[in-house]
C-alpha cells in the first residue's frame, strides 16, 4: 500500500508540474503542396492530409486515423491523416496530452492532399491579439514561444497596416511585374550550395532581383531566403510549378513557370528573375503630397480588392478582372473566380488544366460552387482524368452544405449508378433534399421518379 501510495503521489506530482498545450493558430495552407509532392495513402488507395504542427515539445504519439510515423522536422512534426480525420489526440514527452478537434477551427475534418498548419503554445504563454480567425500570434517576448519559419516571416509582414514611405517613393507602382525569367546553365549555386529535400533531391535556386524586400516566399520553398541586396535567393524543390512572393511595400505577385516557358523547375538549376514595377497599376495623378498620402498610407484590404475584382468581372473587364483576383490568389472565392475564367476562357485562352488547379484550391478550402465545378470537371474529364467517383466525392462535399445543383448532381449519379451502387432510394432523398429548398430541377427529377 506504502508503495502505491508512493507511485500515486509521483504521478500527481508529475501531472501538477506538466504544463498544459493550446492551439494558438490552425489554418490551411492551400499553397503549400507537400501533401501531393510527398503523399501518402490510406487502405482505400485514398491521399491523407498533412497537418504541419510547430510546437518545442517532441511529440511521442498521435492517437486517431494517422497514417505512418510522424516527421519531426526540429519545432516542426509532419503528421499524416486520412481524409475527413475529425480529431486527434497529441501525446507529448514533457507536457500533458492534448485533444485537437478540428471542427473547433472552422474545419469540420481534413480534406486529402491539403496541408494544414498547427501552432502549438503553453496555456500560460501570453501573445498579442491575433487578427482575424486563425491568424498566427505575434509573440510578446523572446521566451519559449513556437513559431515556424513561415509564421514567422508572416509576423513580420504589413499587408493591411499603414505604410510609412518617403516622398520619393509615393509615386511608385505597388505592383511588381517579371521583367525577364531565364535558366543560368554555368551558375553552380545549386549545386555548390545545395538543399536537399526530403527525398533527398536537389533543389533549384531562383535569384530574384527585386529593390523591395521579399518578406514571404510561398511554395516548395527549401528553408529560408537568402537575402543579398537587390538579389534573393530562394530554394524551391524540383518539380515546382509556382512560386508566391509576398512583399514589404508592394502587393504580392504569384509566378507561374510555365508562362516564361519552364512548366517545372529542374533539381541543380539556377533561374534569375528580374521584377520591375508594373506602370500600367500605378495610382492615377497625384498632384499634392497630402493627396498622396491619402493614396499610400492605406494598403486595400483582401475584401476591398475582390469587391473591386468581382465588379470588373460582372463587367466584363476580365483582363482587369485576373489581375486584381491574382493580387488575393490565396483567397477561395478569388482562386475560384479565377478557375471559371480559364475553364470558360474569359479573358484568358480556355485552359481546363489550369481551371482545375484553381477550383480544386478554392474547393479544397471548402468554397462549395468551387467543390460543384470540380464535381463536374471529373464527370465530364475536363483537364483531369474522367472519374464519376470522384464527381460524387465533390458533390457530395457541396451537397452537405446544401448547394441544390450538388444535390441534383449526386441524385442522378445514384439514379443511373455512376460512381456509386445504383440506389433509387438514396436518389431520391438528394433529390427531395433539393426541392424542399425551391429548386425546380429538384422537383421535376422527383416527379419523373413518381414521387
Amino acid at each position: 500500500m506504502k508503495h502505491l501510495i508512493f507511485l500515486l503521489s509521483l504521478f500527481i506530482s508529475f501531472v501538477c508540474s506538466a504544463q498544459k498545450l493550446k492551439v494558438t493558430s490552425f489554418k490551411v495552407q492551400p499553397d503549400d503542396l507537400a501533401a501531393r509532392d510527398q503523399p501518402r495513402v490510406d487502405r482505400d488507395g485514398q491521399l491523407g492530409a498533412l497537418l504541419k504542427i510547430c510546437v518545442v515539445d517532441k511529440i511521442t504519439k498521435v492517437e486517431g486515423t494517422v497514417l505512418g510515423d510522424i516527421v519531426d522536422n526540429g519545432v516542426e512534426k509532419w503528421v499524416y491523416v486520412t481524409d475527413r480525420t475529425k480529431k486527434i489526440r497529441v501525446h507529448f514527452e514533457k507536457h500533458i496530452p492534448l485533444m485537437i478537434v478540428f471542427d473547433e477551427y472552422n474545419y469540420p475534418s481534413a480534406q486529402e492532399r491539403m496541408v494544414y498548419e498547427v501552432i502549438l503554445e503553453e496555456e500560460n504563454s501570453a501573445s498579442l491579439p491575433t487578427t482575424g480567425t486563425n491568424s498566427a500570434p505575434t509573440p510578446l517576448t523572446t521566451t519559449a514561444q513556437v513559431v515556424s519559419p513561415t509564421v514567422a516571416q508572416q509576423n513580420n509582414a504589413k499587408p493591411n497596416t499603414t505604410v510609412t514611405m518617403s516622398q520619393t517613393s509615393m509615386n511608385k507602382s505597388l505592383d511588381y511585374k517579371v521583367g525577364s525569367f531565364v535558366v543560368s546553365p554555368f551558375d553552380l549555386t545549386a549545386r555548390v550550395n545545395p538543399r536537399i529535400d526530403l527525398e533527398g533531391k536537389s533543389a533549384a535556386v531562383l535569384k530574384i532581383g527585386v529593390p523591395d524586400d521579399i518578406i514571404e516566399a510561398q511554395g516548395n520553398v527549401l528553408g529560408d531566403i537568402i537575402k543579398k541586396g537587390l538579389e534573393k535567393w530562394v530554394y524551391i524543390a524540383e518539380g515546382s510549378k509556382y512560386i508566391k512572393l509576398i512583399f514589404e511595400n508592394h502587393y504580392p505577385i504569384t509566378i507561374t513557370f510555365k508562362d516564361y516557358g519552364f512548366p517545372t523547375l529542374e533539381e541543380k538549376m539556377v533561374y534569375e528573375i528580374k521584377l520591375v514595377e508594373d506602370e500600367e497599376s500605378m495610382p492615377t495623378t497625384i498632384s499634392t503630397p497630402k493627396q498622396a498620402l491619402a493614396v499610400t498610407s492605406h494598403l486595400p484590404s483582401t475584401a476591398e480588392i475582390l469587391a473591386e475584382a468581382k465588379r470588373a468581372y460582372e463587367s466584363k473587364d476580365y483582363t482587369k478582372a485576373l489581375k486584381l483576383f491574382r493580387k488575393i490568389d490565396g483567397d477561395k472565392e478569388s482562386q475560384y473566380y479565377i478557375g471559371e475564367m480559364f475553364s470558360s476562357g474569359y479573358g484568358v485562352t480556355k485552359d481546363y488544366n489550369e481551371a482545375v488547379i484553381w477550383t480544386e484550391k478554392a474547393a479544397m478550402q471548402g468554397y462549395v460552387d468551387a467543390q460543384v465545378n470540380l464535381g463536374v470537371m471529373y464527370s465530364r474529364g475536363n483537364g483531369v482524368p474522367q472519374s464519376d467517383k470522384e464527381a460524387v466525392k465533390w458533390y457530395r462535399k457541396a451537397a452537405d452544405q446544401g448547394n441544390t445543383a450538388a444535390q441534383n448532381n449526386l441524385g442522378v449519379c445514384y439514379e443511373n449508378g455512376l460512381g456509386v451502387t445504383k440506389d433509387i432510394q438514396e436518389a431520391v432523398k438528394w433529390y427531395r433534399m433539393s426541392a424542399e429548398q425551391g429548386d425546380v430541377l429538384g422537383k421535376f427529377y422527383l416527379e419523373s421518379l413518381g414521387y
